[in-house]
């Protein structure tokens, strides 16, 4: 897949690769800038398989993405808006050596934590002294398949973030299976770029079009509120690939009586619960696109579950929409506590297997937790343990109930918080609206709700939860908020949530 990138760049010198903060890079620039530091890690870096990578959003940055991995490297992003003390944490795990970064060697040290490290940095391209030299990239089949092309790192639940590397294996696989749903790319379409260089989600957003010889547009993370940046973008540039988090929707909520984009062929959505709700208002503003729901942890590269949401035919449960079949490549079960096979319709923890799930985690603390041997059809295989809950329905459609974390026991009953959300949604016309938990006096477990919403509404949705929910589900108390938090990737944060509903 990656000789297709060389092929883009040999194909199409003049076309458009990147558009960042407004302005274009050519194929043909694109080939400069990474040649030239390909050149540069030939020379300084040639024994090191794993390279740190200050994850900026710059030309630069991703010429030294793709210097790493049509090298056979592999890369470690390091997002310059996380703690120095995360990011030393990450780098430590990781044994990183050396870091390549766009900006100055003084503020890398800042974002990194570290001084000790050999720091190279790109912003050196700028000077116009800096002679081109054409590197002549190897033929991409002569790189192992097992070896490593990126490693990511996710939230632990020891509060010490884990790595998670992904092979070159791992990566072909993934994009078998992506491409075998049928796309129809070509070097004209434009692709929204919308996610922090950690997240999964940005590998396909930038590898594909780079594929194709299609261009990328980035969305700039130091704008502040991102949706308001992402629709300047899908309409601006008649943006025809975006693939965004559901959370997007609800900052575009307001603006979706005016929101027309006819040239949009491809709306998925990944990282979050996508709610049936919203996405039947948001098919009225993208007319002519296929949209999709997508699935897939970190692990398991990027998504490995796909479900077309279809106008007037949407499944959903408890207002979450179906994640649908597993993709080309991957074998998901459902399984109860004692790790035994369940039954349509009966929920238990999805489980995924296939060529592109990782073997195990940098650290291997939590390896024996997250990754377990199952017999299925008589044949023994590793899958991951998703941490999600599901069930099947009678046309193996997967259904997303929550997960096992927001799963919680009061009074002996069980209980998922997606459900109260669900009945909140519907009771505050729509509202964004989370459930977290907290301890109470007593050390017992109490659920807080968080409506996002202007008008005081608390008595009004008390009042119908009575009528529809038992006892124990009402939340102990209800807190409207002007703005819900988000994190980096866009993506509500619950963390902070539960931080404020302890106040």
């Amino acid at each position: 897949m990656f000789n297709h990138i060389l092929n883009s760049f040999n194909k199409y010198p003049d076309k458009n690769a990147f558009n960042i903060k407004d302005h274009y890079y050519t194929y043909k620039e694109l080939e400069k800038y990474t040649s030239i530091i390909t050149k540069k890690i030939i020379e300084k870096i040639p024994n090191e398989n794993l390279i740190g990578v200050i994850a900026n959003d710059d030309i630069f940055t991703y010429s030294t993405l793709l210097a790493i991995i049509l090298n056979g490297k592999a890369y470690l992003p390091i997002n310059p808006m996380y703690p120095p003390s995360r990011n030393a944490n990450i780098i430590k795990q990781a044994n990183i050596k050396s870091i390549i970064s766009s900006i100055e060697k003084e503020k890398t040290i800042a974002i990194i934590g570290e001084n000790h490290l050999n720091i190279y940095c790109t912003n050196c391209l700028y000077n116009n002294e800096v002679t081109y030299t054409n590197v002549i990239f190897k033929d991409q089949n002569c790189f192992d398949d097992n070896s490593l092309v990126y490693v990511l790192f996710t939230s632990g639940s020891t509060g010490t973030p884990k790595g998670v590397p992904i092979t070159r294996k791992n990566l072909f696989t993934f994009f078998d299976a992506f491409l075998d749903i049928g796309y129809n790319f070509t070097s004209e379409d434009r692709f929204l770029q919308m996610f922090d260089l950690n997240f999964d989600l940005s590998v396909v957003s930038y590898l594909t079009p780079l594929m194709n010889g299609a261009c990328v547009y980035t969305v700039n993370p130091s704008l502040g509120i991102k949706y308001t940046e992402i629709y300047k973008i899908l309409e601006n540039h008649n943006i025809t690939f975006a693939l965004m988090v559901p959370s997007i929707l609800n900052g575009l909520k307001p603006y979706f009586e005016d929101i027309s984009l006819q040239n949009l062929k491809y709306s998925l959505f990944c990282g979050e619960a996508l709610k049936k709700d919203i996405i039947e208002q948001w098919q009225k503003c993208v007319p002519n696109a296929l949209i999709q729901n997508t699935y897939g942890p970190t692990e398991g590269t990027i998504t490995c579950f796909n479900y077309n949401c279809i106008m007037g035919n949407i499944k959903a449960h408890n207002g979450i929409v179906s994640i649908g079949k597993p993709m080309k490549n991957t074998t998901a079960v459902i399984i109860d506590k004692n790790n035994n096979l369940t039954n349509n319709y009966t929920k238990g923890e999805l489980c995924i297997s296939g060529p592109h799930i990782t073997k195990g985690y940098l650290n291997n603390s939590e390896n024996d937790k997250a990754f377990i041997k199952l017999k299925i059809n008589g044949e023994t295989n590793i899958f991951y343990k998703t941490g999600d809950i599901c069930f099947k329905d009678a046309e193996d459609d997967f259904m997303f109930c929550g997960r096992t974390d927001q799963q919680i026991k009061i009074q002996g009953y069980r209980i998922e918080l997606s459900e109260i959300e669900h009945q909140a949604r519907m009771f505050s016309n729509g509202a964004e609206v989370v459930a977290v938990t907290r301890n109470n006096k007593q050390g017992n477990t109490e659920i807080v709700l968080f409506i996002e919403s202007k008008t005081d509404c608390i008595r009004e949705i008390y009042t119908k939860m009575y009528n529809t929910l038992p006892n124990y589900m009402i939340p102990s108390e209800i807190k409207l908020i002007e703005s819900l938090p988000y994190n980096s990737n866009g993506k509500i944060n619950r963390k902070k949530l539960s931080e404020i509903a302890l106040k």
